[in-house]
Formats: structure tokens, sequence, C-alpha cells
């Protein structure tokens, strides 16, 4: 196992919307050990963001990025990615693992960590989700092991 890191600025900025989707390889299982977010610039209005697994996973996308090493520089290449965009989205997830309302000021996050990892299935995801009055771009950025 080896772990892996990504940085990333979201695109979608409306509200109930997938930012990122966190894509694991039919042949992998990854574990998300942690994934956080801050506000690049300051919204017009609270806004509430939530992670969970999505009631379906997203189709052609767009815009992937795999992972990179970030452990060991001579680690395999990743065989998870993320998306920003896509044909299809993902779906609302029907619950969420974590929720946070964050205010009006640039700079303001989150950092989800998950000491024994948050299994993502294989060929599953796991995405970063708008829920409400998002008017901001985000970076965001997550470590895995797989």
């Amino acid at each position: 196992m080896a772990l892996y890191g990504i940085a990333q600025q979201s695109i979608t900025q409306a509200i109930a919307t997938p930012a990122w989707e966190i894509r694991a390889a039919s042949t992998n299982k990854p574990r998300l050990f942690e994934l956080g977010f801050s506000q690049i610039v300051a919204p017009s209005a609270v806004c509430t963001y939530g992670l969970g697994r999505p009631s379906s996973v997203g189709v052609n996308p767009t815009s992937t990025t795999s992972f990179i090493a970030d452990s060991d520089a001579s680690a395999a290449a990743s065989l998870t990615s993320v998306a920003t965009a896509w044909g299809t989205a993902p779906g609302v997830p029907a619950n969420f693992n974590r929720r946070i309302n964050c205010n009006t000021l640039a700079g303001v996050g989150a950092i989800w960590a998950f000491p024994r990892g948050l299994d993502i299935g294989a060929g599953s995801s796991l995405v970063l989700w708008l829920i409400t009055a998002t008017t901001t771009l985000l970076n965001m950025w997550a470590l895995i092991d797989e």
C-alpha cells in the first residue's frame, strides 16, 4: 500500500451539485484518510458542504486527474482519480458522512480526517457536495491509501 495525494480547484459553483468526485477504478478499493477544502473568495451567503457516497457514480467525466505518490516517489501510478466535470454528474448522496456550514469569509473550510480510512468500493466514488448557497470556488485536497 502507498499513500497518494491530490489538490485541485473546483469548477462548479451551483447549489445542489458535486464539486469533486474521488473515483476508484473497478480493480481498486482505496481508502480516504483526509479530505480538506477552503473557500477561495468570500461567498455572498453561508455555504453548506457535505461528503458522501453518491447515489450514482458520475458518467463520462470530462476532467479527471490521477492521484500522485505522497509517501514513496517510486510507487506505482495511482489507480484512483478525481473529477470536477462530467457528461452526467454523480447523484446526490442519500446520506452524508460529513457536513459543515462555512461563513462568508475567504479561506474558511474544513479538514475531515478518517483515522482508519473511509472505504471507497471498487468502481465507486465519494463526492464533495455543494448543498446550499455555494457561490465561491474551492481549493480541495485529499489523501488516500491504495
